[in-house]
């Protein structure tokens, strides 16, 4: 936005009465002139991001009506079309305070991105855990309740083998106690299966009030084997190249960067090229007779005499400007030499520790994949 063009306009009346100590002032007998000025002054200015120059057009334009006697014309009409330019030539022409924080804000933008995709790659983790928890506490349930009934059918058994005197009515005691253990295990498991349940139905509903609470959820997918090895090589670059926090820690860096460049832009002395080209019109009605024909007449002759490019005012100089010491900036450049090197070690530090949770997980699933295996 700082480089949007700003249209402004200043309308103004303004009435004067000045007194006059002398009568070549064209104060006559009353010592007094007055005069009544309309004034009417748009002008457009911008900002440009390549070089950080300011141009800006202003077009000034006024009919006054004096009471001074020696006024050569009367009402009289007068414009100004100016174009001032303050261009950087050292320090601010590569970048300023606006390209700084513009840049940076971009940064900060893609920062968001990747921590937006950090936290839907958390969501989806979660969402899965929480499915397969529900596919696997399910799966729990039914071995608990086949357990229990198993229980039951063998103490049936056993109460016939006791009335057939070949049991001992002891051995009731032994599967009663079985029973109880496996009925426990069972009670123990459906709270687990409604646990997992209320955990996926939290992640998964908009707010509490969703009729869905209600409802019973039923897994429709079922877990694959693979009992193939893990690419460590792969899994390492493949986290390298997608893993968010790196990502972050990258579009950081670019930020110091940024700063670096502005810091050190901000220990150059300033030099700005400073220059003002402008027109002038003037015309009016003429209070004396052999006044030039080109400054009789109203508004229209006063355009034409501004773009006729008779009279005209050129100004170009240098404005150089610089602290002493520069002690701020040469500090802030400090300051962000130093973050760059905290940003290089907290790198190192985050790539390592993906290393580490890269090559656990690799060895997690290698002992499930053979834990599998020897429990078959």
């Amino acid at each position: 936005g700082v480089y949007d063009p700003v249209f402004a306009v200043t309308p103004q009346i303004i009435k004067n009465a000045t007194p006059q100590q002398s009568a070549l002032a064209g104060g006559g007998l009353s010592a007094t002139t007055t005069s009544t000025t309309f004034l009417v002054s748009p002008s457009l200015t911008k900002s440009f991001a390549t070089g950080g120059g300011t141009y800006t057009l202003s077009f000034a334009n006024n009919r006054t009506n004096t009471s001074s006697t020696i006024s050569l014309i009367n009402p009289f009409y007068s414009s100004n079309l100016a174009l001032i330019v303050a261009q950087p030539l050292m320090r601010n022409r590569s970048i300023d305070a606006n390209r700084h924080a513009i840049r940076v804000q971009k940064k900060r933008l893609e920062q968001s991105d990747s921590d937006f995709r950090a936290r839907t790659i958390q969501i989806i983790s979660q969402v899965q855990a929480a499915y397969w928890n529900l596919v696997f506490g399910l799966r729990n349930q039914q071995n608990q309740l086949d357990s229990l009934n198993l229980s039951r059918q063998n103490m049936r058994n056993i109460e016939a083998q006791i009335a057939a005197g070949a049991k001992a009515p002891l051995d009731r005691a032994q599967v009663q106690t079985d029973i109880a253990t496996r009925e426990s295990n069972l009670f123990i498991a459906t709270q687990t299966v409604s646990v997992a349940e209320n955990t996926l139905k939290q992640l998964m509903l908009p707010d509490p009030a969703a009729p869905e609470w209600s409802a019973q959820l039923t897994p429709t997918d079922t877990p694959a084997l693979d009992l193939s090895p893990v690419n460590l090589t792969a899994a390492l670059d493949d986290a390298r190249k997608n893993r968010p926090e790196l990502h972050r820690l990258n579009l950081q860096k670019d930020i110091n960067t940024i700063d670096v460049q502005y810091y050190k832009n901000q220990i150059k002395p300033q030099v700005d090229l400073v220059s003002t080209f402008a027109l002038t019109g003037l015309a009016g009605a003429a209070q004396v007779a052999n006044l030039p024909t080109t400054l009789v007449g109203g508004y229209g002759q006063d355009l034409s005499n501004l773009f006729s490019f008779r009279t005209r005012n050129i100004n170009v100089g240098v404005a150089i400007s610089f602290p002493i010491h520069n002690t701020t900036a040469r500090a802030n450049l400090a300051g962000a030499r130093i973050q760059h090197d905290q940003l290089a070690a907290l790198y190192r530090s985050q790539d390592q520790a993906i290393e580490m949770d890269v090559r656990n997980a690799a060895q997690f699933v290698d002992t499930t994949q053979k834990r599998m295996v020897a429990s078959r």
